[in-house]
């Protein structure tokens, strides 16, 4: 659009094919609106019933079919963990007899143990069995030496655990002193640190008579190995002879190790299992569960530095704690050790839980009731496009009847449009001075006819505008020959003039030599000089200027070049002493007013003469009436004027010199305080 049309569009204004396009969207869109949202309504109000009641058959199916399947993946786990349990138990039992039957140190098994610079009993070479390690926060002695000794005798039995039991990645023997006897062997040295205390850790004291007054297998919290094996969880049990405790046994099952055996589910529907313990914390989830959650599992960590302290998961990893697992396990705790429950995590789901009776954890099946519904969302949309195929018919003839319109209004819209632009091209070509110009060509008798009358009155103006043109030229050329003219006739009339005033000014300086009479005509040859090169001076400026005065005002072009008085200047008599007059710097000429001078003759004539000159050189415009005007005012320094006197010479200087003039001529000089003897 160009800036016309966008300004008329902001008016409100439409093109002629939107103006059609909406006079037949109007007639014919409202009918097909009206019909289309009656068959829609009709169909969703039947789909809707039949997509609700699929739903809900649906949403109680899956309930039921999630439920069992988590009842029957615990029970599985369950089982899965017994098999940890006992071997816990297997290994409680020969750390029992060792402790409860005390034998002599193998002298050679005594040998393969040294003390370290920091302080550290350990084993420093792998001989097929298990590693040991006892803290420098104990001091090593000869019944600490036995001891170590002695524990040796588990090393067969944890061999045979960790071939049976596929889910330990290691199997120890902790005492209260700090000793640990696990397999298999690593360099301990390398991965803890010379005072690692061992009962502060999550995998001792939750077996001591405290935490576990039933001396029963128990499962710890997930927690970072300090044996450099990362995130895990153990299946510990106490180690008593009579009622003391000797130590803790206990089977280590990595977080990654639940997530690829224990949580190796078959969850139908897209879903993923959580395996959370009796405190809420996540003990293993697989990645679709990371993803949803916003957490990444713990499967491993970076041994930068040793474990001084025990480092238990964050409380991001507790379903009690989580924000979006907070409702979750509130609906958990109200309904007990299984149930189902609708949920919003990452949009609406369904959420199925079993105990697992043997640790007391639990289960968490969570799937999308979007994917739930996916059968019955494919049997709804059958029926949508059964519906679709109804309307499919009456969309289409409709569709074809809109083309049609549209068509229609682009056809008759161009028709009526083009030889429109047209005439609005001719129009502007023509007020850019391009006057001939062709008519277009259109069907229609009255866009043909506008067309050719606005040719027409192109041509009328391209004639009028050429006739002007030869008048202004004329006018310019005649001008231009007139402009020459007085420029020549000023020089050669001017030329002379000013000869002979100079030599009248000559004559005049050394009038002392001159009789009366000669003097008298001196005066009346620069009067009169004077008075005609005033009057060709107005003669060349109204020339110049173009304007012509009327024929009553014919005087008022001759005032400015009479005298006052119209008489000579006086002479002074015969012996009186004469003051010189100054050369003048410009031609003069008579002024317009005259009024008393006080002062003596020879004053009272050189003030005459300096007001002529200055007035003179003041319509000429010259530079030079500034100094003239100068002597002047020294003359009238006592003079009752004096203030506007000053006032018209600052005029003067700044070269304002029509107003300098005006007020010169206003100004009355009435004599001064006293005539001079």
């Amino acid at each position: 659009m160009t800036d016309p049309d966008v300004t008329l569009a902001r008016r409100g204004h439409i093109d002629i094919f939107r103006w059609l396009w909406r006079s037949y969207a109007r007639t014919a869109l409202v009918p097909l609106v009206l019909v289309e949202f009656a068959l829609v309504g009709a169909y969703l109000l039947t789909h809707s019933y039949m997509a609700d009641t699929n739903i809900t058959l649906l949403r109680e199916q899956a309930r039921n079919r999630l439920a069992e399947l988590v009842d029957g993946q615990a029970a599985m786990i369950g089982e899965k963990l017994d098999v940890v349990g006992s071997h816990t138990e297997i290994l409680r039992r020969g750390a029992e007899d060792v402790f409860a039957s005390p034998r002599a140190p193998d002298p050679a098994e005594l040998a393969r143990y040294t003390l370290s610079p920091t302080g550290v009993y350990y084993k420093p070479e792998d001989d097929g069995g298990a590693a040991l390690y006892y803290s420098a926060a104990t001091p090593i002695g000869e019944a600490e030496q036995r001891k170590a000794v002695q524990s040796a005798a588990l090393d067969p039995l944890m061999r045979n655990i960790a071939a049976a039991s596929p889910l330990a990645m290691q199997i120890y023997l902790n005492t209260a002193d700090s000793m640990n006897r696990i397999y298999p062997f690593f360099d301990v040295l390398k991965q803890y640190p010379p005072k690692l205390s061992i009962p502060d850790f999550n995998f001792y004291y939750e077996a001591d008579a405290k935490h576990n007054p039933e001396r029963k297998v128990v499962w710890t919290e997930v927690y970072l190995d300090p044996a450099g094996k990362g995130w895990m969880s153990s299946c510990i049990a106490p180690v008593y002879t009579g009622d003391v405790l000797q130590g803790v046994v206990g089977l280590d099952v990595t977080v990654e190790a639940f997530v690829k055996q224990v949580l190796d589910l078959q969850i139908p529907w897209g879903g993923y299992a959580l395996l959370v313990n009796r405190d809420g914390g996540i003990m293993a989830m697989p990645a679709a569960a990371e993803m949803e959650l916003g957490l990444s599992e713990l499967t491993s960590h970076h041994y930068s530095e040793a474990i001084l302290r025990e480092e238990l998961k964050p409380d991001a990893f507790n379903i009690r704690r989580h924000p979006l697992l907070q409702d979750l396990s509130r609906e958990i705790s109200a309904s007990g050790a299984a149930g189902v429950s609708k949920v919003r995590i990452s949009g609406e789901q369904l959420a199925a839980w079993s105990t697992i009776p043997q640790t007391g954890w639990t289960l968490l099946a969570i799937v999308s009731e979007k994917n739930i519904y996916a059968e019955s969302d494919l049997l709804a949309k059958r029926f949508r496009n059964i519906g679709l195929l109804m309307i499919t018919g009456m969309v289409v003839f409709y569709i074809a009847f809109f083309l049609f319109l549209y068509s229609r209004a682009r056809s008759m819209a161009r028709v009526l449009g083009e030889p429109l632009a047209a005439l609005t091209h001719i129009a502007e070509d023509i007020g850019r001075g391009n006057y001939q110009q062709s008519p277009p060509e259109t069907p229609v008798i009255e866009l043909q006819r506008a067309a050719q009358e606005i040719v027409n009155m192109g041509k009328v103006l391209g004639q009028s505008n050429e006739s002007l043109r030869e008048a202004r030229d004329a006018a310019e050329q005649a001008n231009s020959s007139r402009s020459s003219f007085i420029s020549q006739m000023t020089h050669e009339l001017r030329t002379p003039m000013n000869a002979i005033i100079g030599f009248a000014q000559l004559l005049e300086l050394d009038r002392e030599r001159l009789d009366p009479e000669h003097r008298e005509f001196v005066e009346h040859i620069h009067s009169s000089a004077k008075r005609l090169l005033g009057l060709l001076n107005r003669v060349i400026e109204v020339a110049r200027s173009g304007k012509i005065p009327a024929p009553e005002n014919h005087e008022a072009l001759l005032a400015g070049v009479q005298l006052s008085s119209g008489k000579p200047a006086p002479v002074a008599p015969a012996g009186a002493a004469e003051a010189k007059t100054p050369r003048p710097a410009a031609i003069a000429v008579a002024t317009a007013q005259g009024g008393a001078i006080a002062g003596s003759p020879e004053h009272t004539e050189q003030v005459r003469k300096l007001l002529a000159d200055v007035q003179l050189l003041l319509r000429s415009h010259s530079f030079s009436s500034v100094s003239r005007f100068r002597s002047l005012q020294q003359l009238l320094k006592e003079h009752p004027e004096a203030a506007s006197i000053a006032a018209i010479g600052k005029l003067i200087e700044e070269m304002r010199f029509p107003e300098a003039l005006e007020q010169l001529q206003s100004l009355s000089l009435e004599p001064a305080t006293g005539t001079k003897e």
